[in-house]
């Protein structure tokens, strides 16, 4: 989750007045979470004048959402990352990584859901019980970035 402080907003900037609705600007947010945020770096559609869609980066608290933005028909192109929190990362920093495949697994003792996420960096497992990667065992592919140019990820 994100908590903004109203301390921290701002007038909508000139440049960005056309495209507001009922948003809201901050100069900074708070992340109240400890775990893993998801970025997506999503493409709006052309129009139909042929004007590329605008590129829109869109930070998120849990998996479940950012698969449901990435899968909205909206979208022309589409990029998953992940933010893993320096206490998560095996060099104990914060690491921003490419996600190549997103996994819905179980935990090695029950039924119990958990991620398994490619990265270029290697795996990481998004586990209640903290299951290290390998430990789990696959069920369904949810997301993939495998056979397409640039990234561009795909729901399965």
């Amino acid at each position: 989750m994100f908590r903004a402080d109203e301390r921290f907003g701002v007038e909508v900037p000139r440049m960005l007045a056309h495209d507001v609705g009922d948003a809201d600007y901050y100069r900074a947010v708070e992340v109240t979470s400890h775990g893993m945020i998801w970025v997506l770096d999503v493409q709006d559609e052309m129009s139909e004048a042929g004007v590329p869609g605008r590129w829109r980066r869109l930070f998120v608290a849990n998996l479940d959402e950012a698969l449901r933005l990435l899968g909205l028909a909206q979208w022309s192109a589409r990029n998953l990352y992940v933010l893993v929190p320096s206490q998560m990362s095996p060099g104990k920093t914060m690491t921003l990584e490419l996600c190549r495949a997103v996994w819905e697994c179980t935990e090695p003792d029950d039924d119990q859901v958990c991620w398994r996420i490619e990265t270029d960096q290697g795996p990481l497992l998004e586990s209640l019980y903290g299951t290290l990667p390998g430990q789990e065992s696959k069920r369904q592919l949810l997301w993939s970035t495998a056979g397409l140019e640039g990234g561009l990820g795909q729901m399965s």
